[in-house]
């Protein structure tokens, strides 16, 4: 066999082996892809599938496995951190005068950013964790007078970077009491919040270059009604002040107006006094002595002593101001005694003399007869005296110049009779009963109209 032919058949051999090969080759890479893109799929479908599996249970064990409930959110913020504080007032339970304290309850709504509690599963919307697995904020109440009482604590529920908690609380607050306008009175009475952590730290706002924003709203929907108080206005805003020495945070300041609803007590104590005041005035007009003008006197102070004591049980014990019904029913009172002792003098003056004493006829002979007749001190005609008017017809009878003496004598007579008639002490009221009577009438116009203008 020559070298040429042994050549081309080992070139055959060669040629035929490497088509073996890659066709062995070729197969090896199809089944290779097959199996590449079988296992693929099924991992595929298998990761789908559990994923689609994780519920709320899954989602909190994988959030909470390596969470830190120490540490702030404030520090795993990036750009900004927000919250938010909400107050839903249920009802105002009043104010306590003689502590000078607010009392409210409602329910408060706070809200927080976490970025660590953050899942992407559009099945899964919220999770309920136990406040001691999260970190919290701490309520701190700047004016209250005592502990707040924590009536509801439900668990806070997280969104997917956001936490919200809404405890129901009875807040107790300092509240000045004006008392002045009592039981038309007005109040305005504020409720400062700052949540803070247990540590103190202010959310650690001051350790922190992240944007803070804060921001506090008040919710009246929900309000019962009080039949003692009621609820005029409420509002509610962020304001930054120093609640720690060298620390400042924002705060939520949340203001009530307030006012007192009671006005059958007020139509009660106002009535009786009033209808005193009246039967006073009526009084005056009386004759001198007369005992009816004591009764009635009498009765009105019984009355007003029964208008303060009411009050008095009323009235809180302390207070800053004087009420002005106090002032009013007073006054009435003062009044009253004095128009009783008064009474009561004239009723022995006209029994014990008979005749003014001579410096008060001096004084009424020099005023002038219109400030007498404003008094009421011009006395009344008598209808008992006997004037002999013959003398009228003296220049039309026949009688003659003799009895003209006699005519004037009686003239005289008669003049004089009116002069002693002027002034009886028992049919004339004193000067100072009518200067009583238009002090009495300018004091009860005034405090009319101190009524009249109160807010």
């Amino acid at each position: 066999m020559t070298p040429a032919l042994l050549f081309s058949d080992e070139l055959d051999v060669a040629v035929g082996i490497a088509v073996v090969i890659d066709s062995s080759s070729m197969e090896l890479c199809s089944i290779f892809f097959f199996v590449y893109a079988y296992v693929t799929w099924q991992l595929t479908f298998i990761l789908e599938l559990v994923k689609a599996e994780e519920n709320e249970t899954t989602i909190k064990q994988r959030l909470l496995k390596d969470y830190d409930r120490s540490m702030t959110p404030v520090l795993y913020a990036k750009s900004e951190q927000v919250s938010y504080i909400a107050m839903m007032v249920f009802r105002t339970l009043g104010l306590d005068e003689v502590k000078g304290e607010f009392i409210l309850e409602g329910v408060t709504h706070i809200g927080w950013d976490d970025h660590r509690l953050t899942w992407e599963n559009e099945n899964v919307k919220i999770i309920r964790v136990s406040s001691g697995e999260i970190w919290m904020p701490h309520l701190k109440v700047l004016n209250r007078v005592s502990e707040t009482e924590l009536t509801l604590d439900p668990h806070p529920i997280v969104f997917s970077g956001f936490v919200w908690w809404a405890p129901r609380w009875v807040f107790r607050t300092a509240c000045i009491p004006n008392m002045k306008y009592f039981p038309f009175d007005k109040h305005t009475c504020e409720i400062r919040i700052v949540s803070v952590s247990e540590e103190g730290d202010l959310l650690q706002m001051n350790y922190s270059t992240t944007d803070l924003k804060h921001g506090a709203y008040l919710i009246t929907y929900f309000l019962m009604e009080n039949n003692l108080w009621k609820l005029l206005s409420a509002k509610c805003e962020s304001q930054r002040m120093i609640v720690d020495p060298d620390v400042e945070s924002a705060v939520g300041v949340f203001t009530f107006v307030i006012e007192r609803t009671m006005p059958l007590i007020a139509l009660a104590i106002l009535t009786p006094s009033l209808v005193s005041v009246l039967l006073l005035l009526t009084t005056f007009w009386m004759e001198g002595g007369n005992i009816i003008r004591t009764a009635v006197s009498c009765t009105s102070i019984l009355v007003s002593a029964g208008n303060l004591f009411t009050i008095s049980r009323i009235l809180p014990v302390t207070g800053a101001v004087t009420p002005a019904i106090v002032e009013y029913v007073t006054s009435v009172l003062v009044l009253c005694m004095l128009s009783s002792l008064q009474a009561i003098a004239m009723s022995v003056l006209t029994r014990c003399r008979k005749q003014p004493p001579i410096s008060y006829t001096t004084i009424l002979e020099k005023f002038p007869k219109w400030a007498l007749m404003m008094l009421a001190l011009v006395p009344k005609p008598d209808e008992d005296i006997n004037v002999d008017e013959t003398f009228l017809f003296s220049d039309l009878s026949g009688t003659d110049q003799r009895n003209i003496p006699q005519s004037e004598d009686k003239k005289q007579e008669n003049n004089t009779k009116i002069l002693k008639l002027q002034y009886p002490w028992e049919k004339h009221i004193l000067l100072f009963d009518r200067l009583l009577f238009y002090l009495f009438t300018i004091v009860i116009l005034l405090l009319i109209m101190s009524v009249i203008i109160t807010e």
